[in-house]
């Protein structure tokens, strides 16, 4: 959780401090956590999904609306 919240204080301009405004509150790490977890869960699901290329026509992606 470290590694995102440096992450996202490298845009401001005193990256220190924006760290210790997360660390002040837990609702803030809270948020941070909720994001860490999502990445996490997006990366698992990444790493085992298989994925295979299918030509489709325009018509049938958009549901037949296009």
């Amino acid at each position: 959780m470290r590694a995102l919240i440096e992450q996202e204080a490298v845009f401001y301009e005193s990256p220190a401090e924006v760290v210790k405004w997360f660390y002040m509150q837990p609702q803030r790490l809270s948020e941070m956590e909720g994001l860490a977890l999502e990445g996490n869960v997006v990366n698992w699901v990444l790493a085992r999904a298989k994925v295979a290329d299918k030509a489709v026509p325009f018509d049938e992606l958009m549901g037949g609306q296009g």
